[in-house]
């Protein structure tokens, strides 16, 4: 580039220069003691050359200048169109990150206006239990973290579970379709009450069974069923499943079955809610 090539060689370039001027300068010296004859030829001669070299000098420096600020301003347009692009890839990251925030937040219903009254952290299921894989985890978050046995654990705002075990710094979570796991209920649409149960043969298929307080209970398929004011370890309002079948048993009574609102197979990161809820009847 030409601006490159002064650059590299503007030491030899000025040399030149000076060392042309000088000589000017000494031939009209040495012209200013001859002849008027003398003097009148060289100046003749030398007159227009001093005026060539003038010009050319003054075009060549000027030349030589322009160039020299475009090749700054091509500086400056490089490196202002890296800082663009730096801060054009700070903001899709920052986007991308409020994109998996708001993700995160919804999956685990944070933005669950229930949830706004309760102290909550969220945690990470890292292992599972010997048995069926999805009954009983283990999470990132234990007795340091102020975890505490019977605390609720929620996952995309319903029932995911409770606490059942505490370490320093992991705890054990006993899923809600856990053969051993019982909800007190209540139907959303009707206010009719009964208690979810985990069940064996359910559990297999991710399903709780749902027996009802009174045989009189108007519950119906795709009813959603929340925990109701008698729930042990779970606030009220929470969402459990939604009705899929309602059957039969053989003693001629009727029960559901209800799929988990929750996701019990593919979830990974659930949400503590730090306060206990046992239920007491009082004397």
């Amino acid at each position: 580039m030409i601006v490159d090539y002064f650059k590299e060689h503007k030491r030899i370039f000025m040399a030149g220069l000076t060392s042309l001027c000088v000589a000017m300068m000494i031939i009209s010296a040495t012209v200013e003691f001859g002849t008027g004859f003398l003097r009148s030829s060289v100046g003749f001669v030398f007159s227009p050359v001093m005026g060539v070299f003038s010009s050319t000098g003054g075009w060549i420096a000027g030349r030589a200048s322009s160039l020299m600020n475009i090749g700054s301003l091509e500086a400056d347009n490089i490196r202002l169109a890296a800082e663009n692009e730096y801060l054009r890839m700070q903001n899709d990251l920052m986007a991308s990150q409020l994109g998996r925030l708001e993700v995160l937040e919804l999956e685990l219903g944070i933005r669950d206006s229930l949830f706004q009254n309760f102290e909550t952290r969220a945690a990470n299921i890292i292992g599972t239990q010997q048995g069926i894989w999805y009954s009983t985890s283990i999470i990132d978050a234990g007795r340091r973290d102020g975890v505490m046995v019977n605390m609720p654990v929620v996952s995309g705002g319903a029932v995911f579970g409770r606490v059942i075990r505490v370490r320093g710094n992991n705890s054990d979570i006993r899923s809600i379709i856990e053969d051993t796991s019982s909800v007190a209920v209540v139907g959303e649409r009707t206010g009719d009450e009964g208690m979810a149960r985990g069940c064996y043969t359910l559990m297999l298929q991710g399903l709780l069974r749902l027996d009802f307080t009174s045989q009189n209970a108007e519950f119906e398929v795709g009813d959603m069923i929340m925990t109701s004011a008698l729930s042990s370890f779970f606030p009220e309002g929470l969402r459990v499943g939604e009705i899929v079948e309602i059957r039969t048993a053989l003693n001629g009574n009727r029960y559901a079955i209800l799929r988990p609102e929750a996701n019990m197979r593919n979830t990974r990161t659930v949400l503590i809610l730090m306060q206990l809820f046992e239920f007491k009847l009082e004397d």
